[in-house]
């Protein structure tokens, strides 16, 4: 939406300019709007100072707002406003002093022409209002001193408070990161979790989360039973694919000590949380992803990179995702992988990746370059409705027996020859 206000600006200025054009500004009695503000001359002299020192707090609330980013206090501090700087402040009171000179000094001019035995007491007069305007000063002097000691008070508050949340996201995530680490699964689960809610309420750390979850995934891992040769099943995490239950017994343990199988469910649990918080509630195919910013109420997760290189997962399912960046060089799939609907805003490489089951691409979209060189695959591959971006300059590696079409639109659907 920050993309609509330099446009609602340049109308809202057109429409202005229309509106005075068509009033014909230029016929307006503008003398006598002179002779009026001459009329009331020490009105306007304090008026527009005493504008600026109201007009302060609402700039201040204004660019306080931008303190506040994502789900931190602060994210980059702003820049000191110039009103309350401390040149700021001299050149607001030096030109409130250089009117109040230019006052006295055509008061005093006024006060010369007057009636002779007038003029001792309009000279008076003209003193005090002199001295008035120059106390005036002084005073829009103190008030700025005084909202500029506020503001670094709250700036303080806001220090404190972020560095509060920050000590207990690093608890948190420390705690969670151990406990990835543990041999007994249960502790893992509630390690996944806890990073999981951690990343949900703070938008800055997501891919650092991220990275985590997809550091633990492509830890060396072999599944109990090859998910083909088993009869039994349980559902992925998020409850949108079934993958296969591996009920072999006659698996080796691992030398950390876990359970193959445990390990299995766990492994399971950190796709489904990629995979939930990648998938997009609008179509990621037609840029819709820029009206989802990243927020703490919902569940999707934008504008995150992922790295699952030399990874191995079981059903891997993330229809209508949305991913910068996605690592997949050197994976192992197993069993049904989908990517329908996904749209890969950067590079997406899968490079030496095998695939042990059905495959599917359909209407995936490919913004960056995309790399299936010495790809592997059990089935045939589907990129039914799959496009890419039509550039001149692509340097994509497609799978046996696909390749991109000709076409003059911003997009390029793929063919199978």
């Amino acid at each position: 939406m920050s993309r609509l206000v330099p446009w609602t600006r340049t109308v809202v200025g057109l429409l202005a300019a229309g509106i005075l054009l068509d009033l014909r500004f230029w016929t307006w009695p503008w003398a006598r709007a002179a002779s009026l503000l001459d009329d009331h001359l020490l009105f306007v002299l304090f008026a527009v100072p005493a504008l600026l020192v109201a007009a302060a707090p609402a700039l201040l609330r204004r660019r306080a707002a931008a303190w506040t980013y994502q789900s931190r206090a602060v994210i980059e501090e702003p820049k000191c406003p110039w009103l309350l700087s401390y040149p700021g402040v001299g050149i607001v009171v030096a030109l409130v002093a250089t009117v109040g000179v230019v006052a006295l000094m055509s008061m005093m001019s006024l006060a010369s022409s007057a009636v002779k035995g007038a003029q001792p007491g309009l000279q008076i007069e003209v003193i005090k209002s002199g001295l008035g305007l120059f106390a005036a000063s002084g005073a829009v002097a103190a008030l700025l001193l005084a909202l500029r000691r506020q503001r670094h008070v709250e700036l303080a508050q806001v220090h404190t408070e972020l560095d509060a949340t920050e000590r207990r996201f690093t608890d948190l995530y420390t705690k969670a990161v151990e406990q990835l680490g543990s041999a007994d699964a249960a502790v893992r689960l509630g390690g996944l979790y806890a990073l999981e809610r951690a990343a949900q309420n703070d938008i800055g750390q997501r891919q650092t989360i991220v990275n985590v979850l997809c550091a633990y995934l492509r830890m060396p891992y072999q599944p109990p039973v090859a998910a083909a040769a088993v009869g039994g099943r349980a559902h992925e995490v998020n409850g949108d694919l079934p993958v296969e239950l591996p009920l072999g017994s006659g698996e080796r343990q691992p030398q950390d000590g876990r359970d193959a199988k445990l390990e299995f469910q766990v492994r399971l649990t950190a796709q489904g949380i990629l995979t939930l918080h990648l998938t997009c509630p609008l179509d990621p195919a037609y840029d819709m992803v820029r009206f989802c910013p990243p927020s703490r109420t919902s569940d999707f997760w934008p504008f995150l990179d992922i790295d699952l290189t030399g990874a191995t997962l079981i059903d891997w399912a993330l229809p209508q995702g949305y991913v910068s960046k996605a690592l997949f060089e050197n994976a192992v799939f197993v069993g049904r992988t989908v990517f329908d609907g996904v749209a890969f805003a950067g590079e997406a490489r899968f490079g030496g990746a095998r695939f042990d089951g059905e495959v599917r691409f359909d209407d995936a979209v490919f913004h960056g370059v995309a790399s299936f060189a010495d790809v592997r695959f059990a089935e045939p591959p589907s990129f039914n409705d799959a496009s890419a971006e039509s550039q001149s300059t692509r340097s994509d590696v497609w799978p046996p027996g696909w390749r991109l079409g000709q076409s003059d639109s911003r997009f390029t659907k793929l063919v199978h020859e």
